[in-house]
């Protein structure tokens, strides 16, 4: 386990957890829904097909992928959050961080973008890191209604200890996995991404979802 965060002097680096809603601000951020889609384009999606048929009904739908993606998107945030639990963080809290430590000085707009969450919810992220000492807010000079996002030294001083954090959600993640066999995953799981992303920015949605009515 990685060496405790060292909260600034001044900080309230012993201030409690707020587990409730930065979970829910990542949750919100990663897990926007939840069943299996029927068609994309021309790949079905069903029990049939993922699962073997011999299956019990609960095991060809642990199978199902909108059950096995909100289930590991949920497990390493959990897995996360309680390592994070003894620096008094959150998984929610080092994404935000994270993202300063790529391009410090975002506003919260840009933030909440990058999170795919509300601005409200990032004002609040901010409130808690800023009453820990760990960020702070500044006037950005192209727009004085807006404010700017800055990390304070201390998080840079424990960037290490996030880096291995990081490391150990993701050797547990893929314990038991080959090189070859992570690399493969990967890719799979980026082309994926990228297929949903391509169908978000589509102009007419008609053209990659099956726009059958939800039986009632």
């Amino acid at each position: 386990m990685p060496g405790r965060w060292h909260a600034p002097p001044g900080g309230r680096g012993e201030m409690r957890r707020k587990t409730g809603q930065d979970a829910d601000d990542a949750e919100g951020a990663h897990l926007r829904y939840r069943r299996c889609g029927r068609q994309y384009g021309k790949t079905s999606c069903n029990r049939t097909e993922i699962g073997d048929s011999d299956m019990s009904d609960q095991k060809q739908q642990d199978l199902e992928p909108g059950f096995i993606f909100q289930r590991v998107a949920r497990q390493r945030l959990r897995l996360s959050d309680k390592r994070l639990a003894p620096h008094n963080l959150t998984s929610a809290q080092v994404f935000l961080l994270n993202w300063l430590l790529h391009k410090d000085g975002m506003t919260q707009k840009e933030l909440a973008e990058r999170l795919s969450i509300g601005t409200v919810a990032v004002s609040g992220m901010v409130d808690r890191l800023e009453a820990m000492g760990l960020v702070y807010r500044g006037e950005d000079p192209n727009d004085r209604r807006a404010k700017k996002v800055w990390l304070k030294d201390a998080v840079r001083t424990n960037r290490e200890l996030l880096s291995e954090v990081a490391k150990e959600i993701n050797d547990v993640s893929f314990k038991g996995m080959s090189a070859d066999e992570i690399k493969t995953l990967l890719g799979l799981m980026d082309r994926m991404r990228r297929n949903l992303s391509e169908a978000l920015d589509a102009d007419d949605v008609s053209e990659w979802i099956n726009q059958q009515p939800i039986r009632r």
